[in-house]
């Protein structure tokens, strides 16, 4: 579970930009990329467990695909980008928020912070 990740951008740019910063993070790392929440919501539901779950959204939008509740079931945590100044924290129990634009340094300390804590 540790080196799995699950990207859900649906600009392939954006996408393979945040697997980078993942994979220089951590370079065991497992990177899926998905397009949209649903098939998010599917891959979760199909016993992938990823330690964390990059969504480039907004909170609205991952509650109302379901996404929050997969995501709550596989206990992985939900690495929020957007450009609102912080994340529903009723969405899920495991999450953090990173700002949009999101730039290398952003999300590796948001990563960090995560690994952080589960030590």
């Amino acid at each position: 579970m540790q080196n799995m990740y699950l990207v859900v951008e649906q600009e392939p740019i954006v996408a393979s930009d945040l697997s980078e910063i993942i994979g220089e993070f951590n370079p065991a790392a497992s990177v899926t990329i998905v397009e949209s929440m649903g098939q998010a919501v599917d891959l979760l539901s199909e016993v992938v467990t990823p330690s964390f779950v990059l969504v480039c959204g907004t909170p609205e939008n991952v509650a109302k695909s379901g996404l929050s509740l997969a995501i709550e079931a596989s206990q992985s945590w939900l690495v929020l980008i957007n450009s609102e100044d912080i994340a529903r924290p009723d969405l899920v129990s495991k999450w953090v928020h990173v700002a949009a634009p999101f730039t290398t340094a952003s999300l590796t300390k948001a990563l960090k912070s995560i690994t952080a804590v589960e030590r």
